[in-house]
Formats: C-alpha cells, sequence, structure tokens
C-alpha cells in the first residue's frame, strides 16, 4: 500500500503485571482491523 499522507486511528491495549515492584509479563493489542481498513490495505 503506498503512503497517503493521511493520519490514521486504532485502539492499543497494554495490559502490564508486576510482581516484586518488577514488570513480569506484559501483552500489548493493537485493532489492526481498522487500521488496515483505514489504509485501503483491505480493498
Amino acid at each position: 500500500v503506498p503512503p497517503s499522507g493521511k493520519p490514521v486511528e486504532f485502539a492499543v491495549m497494554d495490559l502490564t503485571r508486576y510482581r516484586d515492584g518488577l514488570m513480569f509479563e506484559r501483552w500489548s493489542l493493537a485493532d489492526a482491523l481498522t487500521l488496515l481498513q483505514q489504509t485501503g490495505a483491505l480493498g
């Protein structure tokens, strides 16, 4: 997909778990479907 210069907006969620005061586990989830739709990558 060629660059369009247009801004995109999509949701991202980060979950971080701490154990004994230290970061123990981190998960991230992005709404890739919305991103692909806005960039025209899905047609």
